[in-house]
């Protein structure tokens, strides 16, 4: 079963940390890639965010009873296999769960002007993610 408020929780907490995020990447990137208050707190909401995608994917997978994941990558195909998340929305979802991988593991190999890019890009799909999963709550029979 479904849990609608621990999902609706960590969309809250998606949507209120890319709007911090939004806020470091005004930050120029010379003096974002330089500090580490601008880059480590970037990384930090990154990975929460990311990680709240994971958690809601994996609950729902779980609450539908859903074949289960093997990995974080498979976490939105399933979702994507059930029409949960769009087809053109894999690859950046799965973009982002190596992003996360990268931000847990390999933290010292990280490119911050790449991070900074890439980060500034992205933060429209933290939003499409969290519409996509309210649309899919509102309306659950909707998905195949």
């Amino acid at each position: 079963m479904i849990d609608g408020e621990i999902v609706t929780v960590r969309i809250a907490k998606i949507r209120e940390y890319a709007r911090l995020l939004a806020k470091l990447l005004r930050t120029p990137k010379d003096q974002f890639v330089q500090e580490p208050a601008y880059y480590l707190q970037a990384e930090r909401l990154l990975e929460v965010m990311i990680q709240a995608m994971l958690d809601i994917g994996n609950h729902l997978i779980a609450g539908l009873l859903l074949k289960k994941p093997e990995g974080y990558r498979q976490v939105f195909e399933i979702l994507v296999q059930n029409g949960i998340l769009s087809a053109e929305f894999l690859p950046k979802a799965q973009a982002l769960a190596g992003l996360r991988n990268l931000l847990i593991h390999e933290y010292f190999e990280i490119d911050r002007a790449r991070l900074y890019e890439e980060a500034k890009q992205g933060l429209p799909d933290f939003e499409r993610f969290c519409e996509a999963i309210v649309r899919f709550l509102q309306n659950p029979q909707a998905a195949p």
